[in-house]
């Protein structure tokens, strides 16, 4: 009994991509910490504590709901594309079903309504149904829209850590001008290379499914336009994505070891144009999504060493 609740307790992990969720705390968490320095010592920002651990989970649930929605609206796709996705759905059974998906979504709306009454940030609400809203249009049509899904995603993964600020809006304005630039540098730098690397990661993954794509007419972008526009597309992205890394080490700290660390993450980046070029099997296209992760979480750690 217990080995079986641990292989069912497994398989649901995966499903919920629990590596992607772990990501998703460690970049809250890691502009949370961006902001700290900056607190003087009568001040504290709103969403700290308790609050920034609500949000964190409310967050999580809700890129949870992202990917079990997808899932289901997908299931006859990744029979083709992800068997071993399909075995750990089966492996669960009877548990999962709707109510599970709808279980995250209600879980993260009242953390998040909760967080809105706690803080009195009432204009904060409207976003949990905005977010939850444009995955659940991402799972039922955009994905099947060529390029439109690839660009919804890379704009939610690319605006998360913007949410911090929102309750602590008039606490930034207060701050030296100075102070208030180098924060929002640091957010908008990042914001420009997940944008990045989400839309290169998102056409990658579109390139590695696209059999399973065309078998059930999901008309992506590679399936509509083909593997070679794809590919092109793909590989300006990065490249302009690594522009924007090279100009980060060469203007944007003082010090020795972000650009260090900017550089490590440009080197993975050209690594994966260069592989991009010659890929042509399923594992070839998973091993540069795969990569193009690092190259997020290797932005995170420069960010950490400022």
């Amino acid at each position: 009994m217990a080995l079986r609740l641990i292989h069912i307790l497994s398989a649901f992990a995966r499903i919920v991509r629990w590596q992607n969720l772990i990501m998703v705390a460690v970049c809250l968490w890691v502009f949370h910490l961006v902001l700290t320095p900056y607190i003087r010592l009568d001040e504290h920002l709103l969403l700290s504590g308790i609050y920034f651990t609500v949000f964190v989970g409310s967050t999580m649930c809700v890129t949870a709901y992202g990917y079990l929605i997808n899932d289901a609206f997908d299931l006859e796709t990744d029979a083709i594309n992800k068997p071993l996705l399909r075995i750990d759905y089966q492996d669960i059974a009877p548990i999962y079903s709707m109510h599970l998906i709808w279980a995250f979504w209600l879980t993260g709306g009242c953390l998040a309504l909760w967080l809105a009454w706690q803080l009195q940030q009432w204009l904060w609400l409207p976003l949990y149904p905005l977010v939850t809203g444009s995955l659940y249009l991402y799972a039922r049509t955009l994905k099947g829209a060529g390029w439109m899904g690839n660009l919804l995603v890379a704009l939610l993964s690319s605006s998360l850590h913007w949410v911090l600020l929102i309750p602590d809006w008039p606490w930034l304005q207060s701050l030296p001008s100075t102070s208030r630039q180098e924060i929002l540098q640091i957010f908008i730098g990042f914001s420009v290379l997940a944008f990045g690397i989400s839309m290169f990661r998102e056409i990658v993954k579109d390139m590695e499914d696209q059999q399973g794509d065309k078998q059930t007419d999901w008309q992506t972008g590679v399936v509509r336009y083909g593997l070679e526009v794809a590919r092109k597309l793909a590989s300006g992205i990065a490249i302009m994505t690594g522009i924007s890394l090279l100009w980060a080490i060469l203007f944007i700290s003082e010090d020795w070891l972000s650009p260090f660390i900017l550089l490590i993450a440009l080197v993975i980046l050209i690594r994966l144009i260069w592989h991009l070029q010659t890929a042509r099997q399923k594992h070839d296209f998973h091993q540069i999504s795969r990569g193009a992760k690092w190259v997020l979480l290797i932005g995170l750690l420069a960010i950490l060493s400022l």
